[in-house]
């Protein structure tokens, strides 16, 4: 599981914990993370909603939370990233999707 004192890490550029088999949920914390620019927690057994308080990571370029079992909707918070490069997702139904918002 994520431990939500990584929140605390306030100066953290970059997190890379992907295949790693980590379980339970995305701590809504990691929005504490203002220097925050690559999450990458792909390929995990993370479940439950994308916590709406990434959407304060506004140095964001690059989040993938894609191969897990994530549900609910995309978060609204998530347009205030706008200098985010890539982010991978993955659907409802399985279905990785990509958004590419900047070439």
């Amino acid at each position: 599981a994520l431990p939500s004192q990584l929140g605390a890490l306030g100066e953290l550029v970059e997190l890379r914990l992907h295949s790693m088999s980590l379980t339970g949920t995305i701590p809504a914390s990691l929005g504490a993370l203002e220097a925050l620019e690559v999450l990458e927690l792909y390929s995990n057994g993370l479940e439950g909603p994308l916590p709406t308080d990434i959407g304060a990571l506004t140095r964001m370029l690059t989040l993938d939370v894609s191969s897990n079992v994530l549900t609910g909707p995309v978060p609204a918070e998530l347009s205030a990233l706008t200098d985010i490069v890539v982010c991978q997702l993955t659907a409802p139904e399985g279905r990785a999707v990509t958004n590419r918002f900047k070439a």
